[in-house]
């Protein structure tokens, strides 16, 4: 045993200290016991356990104003005031613990976890992620968080000092934990809050969110333009709009549809045809934007021709050149040899084909009637949002699924009188329910109370009565009947009174 170490571990032999100081009877884990009791003279274990003989007994280096005693079996922190007067002014602390789940005990092993000693310890679960949340939000709010103070029990009760709120609770889990499992938040618990918060909620106001979400859907129709003699300088131009219906099929959806997706001649049929002749540039342009139009607007065409049925949705609709016209104009396309007056001219009547003005123009997916774009969802969310006024307020709540309000020097005529000896630890499970919820009353709740009272006060100011000697008519002058007095009355038990906060 090495007199330049600081800390030895120690294991709890004994915790019942006869002058309740918190003192423990503890080995040293790197020191044989047997060795260590015959080096006393006379050593008997009946008799001089917990005497001035005995070298076992540690000293809390805590204070005694936090009493904090370990378990038997627990790891502990030993430390010397001399080393070389060792079994005089020998102190410990408590070690630490393998998990927040297993405080209510640890065994010495799993205790060294977090020491040198603990290697070959299993490591527990972590109860948060590395970017501080729970692992498991069904924890949240059992155990202290960071920057927090507290004073924990063993079990489920505990306190928890934060900056501006304190929080006094018993039965803080459902089901004490095992060691190293989750724990889980009990809603029931009895908790003492005093709060002092900066802001006072003064209202809420509601929002409108929109938001939208992509969808994807199989495109319906295409629209292709082609131009017959895109090379003439006598602006005199021929070609021709198609309207064809797409097979059903996950390959043509407003995901990967574009301008140079190629079709299969099988999956595309011809619905209609339009031709133009000696059209210049302006008209040509005009012409294939009204056939988009119509197709976007009607589900006839100009010339009367049946072009989508009444009864289908034709959305979505995509429009553009055909692949051959496209591949003109696009410098990617590879093809050599081109015109230059094709080329000229197909880019202008591509950059001018557009449904909408606004449009950017060559080509567009109508997914629904006038909107041109990638489908989507839009979702219109309501959002209530609080307004606060800055103004400290304090508050103070107690919470249990049964609240008593005891006095010692009072009791109920007709009840006996609650007797609180015996209790100064705190009162027995059994003494609430075999003798303080018998010699207690139900608390009223005051505007139900009052209620009733203003109903039977306008009863009474304003009853008739037939005749001198009968009894008051049913109905008042100001409207109220006996029923209304017999109703309330049947509902007052429940209504009135709180049989779970109770006072004598």
């Amino acid at each position: 045993m090495s007199s330049q170490s600081i800390l030895y571990q120690g294991t709890v032999l004994d915790n019942k200290d006869p002058l309740m100081l918190g003192r423990i009877r503890a080995k040293i884990n790197i020191i044989n016991l047997p060795d260590t009791l015959k080096s006393v003279e006379d050593w008997s274990n009946s008799a001089d356990a917990w005497t001035e003989k005995d070298p076992l007994i540690f000293t809390p280096l805590i204070p005694y104003f936090l009493y904090q005693v370990p378990e038997v079996g627990e790891l502990i922190q030993i430390m010397f005031m001399n080393f070389d007067f060792k079994f005089q002014n020998q102190f410990y602390i408590q070690s630490n613990f393998f998990s927040p789940s297993s405080s209510f005990f640890t065994y010495n092993a799993s205790g060294s976890y977090n020491t040198g000693t603990g290697f070959q310890v299993k490591p527990p679960r972590n109860l948060k992620k590395k970017d501080g949340n729970w692992d498991d939000p069904t924890e949240a709010g059992i155990y202290p968080e960071p920057l927090d103070n507290a004073l924990l029990g063993r079990g489920s009760a505990d306190v928890i000092v934060k900056k501006n709120e304190l929080i006094l609770r018993a039965g803080k889990f459902s089901e004490p934990p095992q060691s190293n499992t989750v724990a889980v938040s009990n809603p029931n618990r009895a908790f003492l809050q005093l709060s002092n918060f900066d802001r006072t909620k003064s209202g809420e106001e509601t929002q409108k969110i929109i938001s939208t979400t992509p969808i994807t859907l199989l495109v319906n129709y295409l629209i292709e333009w082609v131009i017959n003699n895109p090379e003439n300088n006598a602006n005199r131009f021929n070609g021709s709009v198609y309207l064809y219906s797409l097979k059903p099929s996950v390959k043509y959806n407003t995901d990967n549809f574009t301008v140079t997706t190629e079709v299969s001649v099988a999956d595309k049929f011809l619905i209609d045809t339009e031709n133009f002749t000696q059209l210049s540039m302006i008209d040509t342009i005009g012409f294939i934007n009204s056939y988009i139009s119509t197709c976007n607007q009607s589900n006839v065409s100009r010339t009367g021709a049946q072009l989508f049925s009444e009864s289908t949705n034709k959305f979505p609709i995509f429009f553009r050149p055909t692949v051959e016209m496209y591949n003109i104009i696009n410098p990617s396309s590879g093809i050599s040899n081109i015109n230059v007056n094709s080329k000229r001219n197909l880019k202008i009547v591509y950059n001018g084909t557009k449904l909408n003005t606004a449009d950017p123009g060559g080509y567009g997916l109508i997914w629904k009637k006038d909107t041109v774009g990638l489908p989507s969802k839009v979702q219109i969310q309501e959002v209530k949002t609080s307004n606060f006024k800055y103004q400290p307020n304090t508050l103070a709540a107690l919470g249990g699924q049964k609240i008593y309000l005891l006095s010692q020097d009072s009791d109920i005529e007709g009840k006996q009188k609650i007797n609180f000896a015996n209790s100064v630890y705190g009162i027995a499970e059994s003494a609430f329910t075999e003798t303080i919820q018998a010699n207690t009353s139900s608390m009223v709740r005051g505007e139900e109370l009052l209620e009733l009272i203003n109903l039977i006060y306008n009863f009474l100011v304003s009853h008739t009565h037939a005749y001198p000697g009968l009894a008051p008519v049913s109905k008042t002058q100001s409207g109220i009947q006996v029923e209304d007095l017999d109703r309330m009355m049947q509902s007052a038990r429940r209504k009135i009174l709180n049989s779970n906060i109770r006072l004598n």
